[in-house]
């Protein structure tokens, strides 16, 4: 229901909070300046990856170290890191952000974390201040910016515009993604992505009825059955974090979405054929079904391959070396 307020609404307004520390004003001055920047990056329509152009000329302030402070505050804002806005802003057909008396379009702040992150020259300042930029915009680049909606803010951004026209997104990668979010109630972490199109079921129903009274065990057991049912249960075991002190009942191979964790992925995704695939055969693709253990319970059963030796490995890729020189 809500997803269909906010994508009917005129335009949806983000008020980011307060501006305490006189922050908003140079932090948006800096992203239009990105943005000016950013008009030569161009982009395909098979792949969202850019032809970079020239950086900036290192005496230009815009590269200036201490200038970015402003931004690193924006990313650290409480709304951020709040899981229902993902939908709220993903599905809108505008967006503009309030941060106390200064305002910008948000696909601007999305589109200049973006451009910053993926462009090897500006290392530098990951290195000065921290990964805030990817903490920015992997969720919002993989949530918020695969909604299915045609008439959105993400068509003013020339980044932005590539998921337009590419929204696929699993529904298991939503999930893991929304992990690094707050949620009131542990059971948003599945209800709040239920709006994104990776969560439609291929028969039209409802991909899960939103419950507050089932249990949250119930709950992940049986998003986690219907995962395998769109195949995508070989990716579970992948977003399992167990720290060995949860009181419990689902089967240990059941991801607990409330708890945030890393991503270690055991098996390429459907469909992605950029990873190495040593078998050369989709006979061997591994298969996941669900049956019944001798005790009860649930059992997730899957095929593959195991290695027993790995007699030449490659010289791993030293991260220095792939960015651009000074």
């Amino acid at each position: 229901m809500m997803g269909s307020i906010y994508e009917r609404a005129t335009g949806v307004l983000v008020w980011l909070g307060e501006d305490l520390n006189s922050d908003a004003k140079r932090a948006f001055e800096l992203i239009e300046i990105n943005d000016y920047h950013g008009d030569g990056y161009k982009t395909d329509e098979e792949s969202v990856w850019y032809e970079w152009p020239s950086p900036p000329s290192s005496d230009e302030s815009f590269l200036d170290p201490s200038r970015w402070k402003h931004l690193q505050a924006l990313s650290q804002l409480p709304w951020f890191t709040r899981v229902w806005v993902l939908q709220e802003v993903g599905v809108a057909q505008t967006a503009v952000a309030y941060w106390g008396q200064s305002s910008l379009k948000f696909g601007h702040i999305v589109e200049c974390f973006s451009l910053i992150s993926h462009n090897p020259c500006f290392g530098h300042l990951i290195t000065t201040y921290g990964n805030f930029f990817n903490d920015i915009v992997d969720p919002w680049e993989a949530i918020c910016c695969t909604y299915d909606n045609k008439r959105t803010w993400r068509n003013e951004c020339p980044h932005l515009r590539f998921y337009v026209n590419h929204p696929e997104r699993q529904f298991l990668i939503v999930l893991w993604v929304g992990t690094r979010f707050t949620a009131s109630v542990p059971h948003d972490y599945i209800y709040a992505h239920l709006g994104h199109p990776s969560a439609r079921r291929a028969d039209g129903e409802e991909f899960i009825k939103v419950d507050y009274s089932k249990s949250l065990g119930n709950l992940y057991l049986d998003v986690a059955e219907r995962l395998i049912a769109q195949a995508q249960g070989i990716l579970i075991p992948s977003a399992v974090y167990n720290t060995g002190n949860n009181n419990t009942t689902e089967p240990s191979w059941v991801p607990r979405w409330h708890q945030a964790s890393e991503i270690g992925m055991i098996a390429r995704m459907p469909g992605d054929d950029r990873c190495y695939n040593a078998s050369l055969s989709e006979s061997t693709e591994p298969k996941t079904s669900l049956t019944t253990g001798p005790e009860g319970g649930t059992r997730l059963l899957t095929r593959g391959i195991i290695f027993d030796m790995v007699k030449l490995s490659s010289v791993a890729l030293d991260r220095d070396n792939t960015r651009c020189k000074d």
